[in-house]
């Protein structure tokens, strides 16, 4: 009777241990799951940054070159303003204005 009770205990012992194994690795496994579930949506969501990045870096060199036409187009302007002033002065002080 005292073997069949050392038996059943040692087997009940086992038991307990392969089934807290399969719970430990099932756990695991969703673990492992729910992690890469989550670093895909992390590496789709940096995806869509970098090319939302990549879209205003090319409307900021767009807009860059703008800005530098318009620059030289009022450097441009500004002479002719000037000159114009020279020749409207020499105009004025002959008296032909």
């Amino acid at each position: 009777m005292e073997n069949v009770n050392v038996a059943l205990t040692l087997g009940c012992a086992i038991a307990g241990a392969y089934i807290g194994y399969m719970t430990y690795k099932n756990t695991y496994r969703k673990d492992i799951q729910t992690e890469t579930v989550q670093q895909t949506k992390i590496e789709v969501q940096l995806s869509y940054i970098s090319q939302g990045i990549i879209d205003i870096q090319g409307k900021l060199n767009s807009q860059d070159k703008f800005n530098t036409d318009i620059a030289v187009r009022l450097a441009t302007v500004e002479n002719t303003v000037k000159s114009a002033h020279h020749r409207i002065d020499e105009f004025a002080n002959k008296g032909e204005v």
